[in-house]
């Protein structure tokens, strides 16, 4: 089952992730976040996460930004960086429980954990990626 969010909700969940990276309230509940997985991003190489790379590091904070236009993936969500650049998309096959939790207004939380080495990663959500691409953990708050 595909879940679909209007507009506002997007908006809703934007603006709520950018006030919880500065410390504001949102109107969602305060909350230890939940991690709800693990992930290399999707598209990386057709993308921004190349160039990228040599400014990320383990504790970097990315952005998140449904993208319901998609002609490909009305669910798809996008991966940015701090400046805005996009890097990819979460995995397709795992962008349910992520819009869920947005769906229910919960602000998600998206931060670098390591990159990756020559084997995959226990649990790692990912469509492909090559040594030294960024892992992230995904949370919900």
């Amino acid at each position: 089952m595909a879940i679909q969010l209007t507009r506002r909700q997007s908006l809703t969940a934007l603006v709520g992730g950018i006030a919880a990276l500065f410390g504001r309230a949102s109107g969602a509940k305060s909350a230890v976040p939940e991690p709800l997985f693990n992930f290399a991003v999707a598209g990386g190489f057709y993308y921004g996460m190349r160039g990228a790379l040599d400014n990320m590091a383990a504790g970097d904070r990315l952005f998140l930004r449904p993208e319901p236009t998609n002609r490909y993936d009305p669910n798809a969500i996008e991966v940015l960086d701090g400046t805005g650049e996009k890097l990819g998309y979460i995995p397709r096959k795992a962008t349910g429980a992520p819009l869920a939790a947005l769906a229910e207004g919960r602000v998600l939380e998206a931060e670098i954990i390591g990159f990756a080495g020559a084997d995959d990663p226990e649990g790692l959500v990912f469509t492909g990626y090559i040594k030294g691409d960024p892992i992230i953990r995904l949370s919900a708050a």
